[in-house]
């Protein structure tokens, strides 16, 4: 297990976006937290050039990452990177580049799903906060995208790219600010006649 910075900023993603929209009791959270910081702990020691085996139990998520990045062929910069803009803070799982595409990427490992509007409107938001926080200046010009690992081995891309995910974000911190937990309909239905579409390959 990584160590966790010492922040210096009050929020995370994960607690302006709890504010909003509290998560309901989820069955077997406990193993699915498991499994996402095993895969991910895995992933990272591979990335930085280790020889690891996959741990047993999800041996079919760390073939999905094997297999996306053969596809994708990544050239990541940084690894599980922390940030903080003394606003927010977070760790974003990579940073860098994809074959074929020319913007900085950042990206999102994920061992779940992700299926239905509001799980992809989280991680577009969660997405949108780490590029404002990682590249405040450039954060339009930074790729944003969410790599699916599945427990069969079958991986998915999704891209991110509506720029109302900004806003989004922007408008929850600032009721975390503001400590009103007012109708946030406005700020979660923002992309009701758009949204994030396409996936990278």
């Amino acid at each position: 297990m990584r160590e966790i910075p010492a922040w210096n900023s009050p929020w995370s993603f994960t607690k302006v976006w709890g504010l909003a929209h509290p998560m309901p009791p989820i069955p077997n959270l406990e193993a699915i937290l498991q499994r996402g910081v095993a895969v991910h702990e895995w992933t990272a020691q591979v990335d930085e050039g280790a020889t690891v085996r996959p741990p047993a139990a999800y041996e079919g998520y760390c073939e999905a990452y094997r297999s996306a990045c053969y596809a994708l062929a990544p050239s990541w910069t940084q690894i599980e990177q922390p940030f903080c803009n003394g606003r927010w803070h977070g760790i974003i799982d990579r940073v860098g580049y994809l074959k074929g595409f020319d913007p900085l990427v950042i990206a999102d490992l994920k061992t779940g799903m992700g299926a239905g509007k509001d799980a992809q409107q989280r991680i577009a938001t969660q997405l949108a906060c780490y590029a404002m926080g990682w590249k405040p200046e450039q954060y339009t010009q930074v790729m944003r995208v969410g790599i699916y690992l599945h427990k069969d081995g079958a991986w998915h891309t999704q891209l991110y790219d509506d720029p109302r995910d900004f806003d989004r974000w922007l408008g929850l911190l600032k009721e975390a600010n503001d400590g009103t937990q007012t109708d946030s309909e406005t700020a979660l239905h923002a992309d009701r006649e758009g949204g994030n579409t396409g996936e990278v390959r």
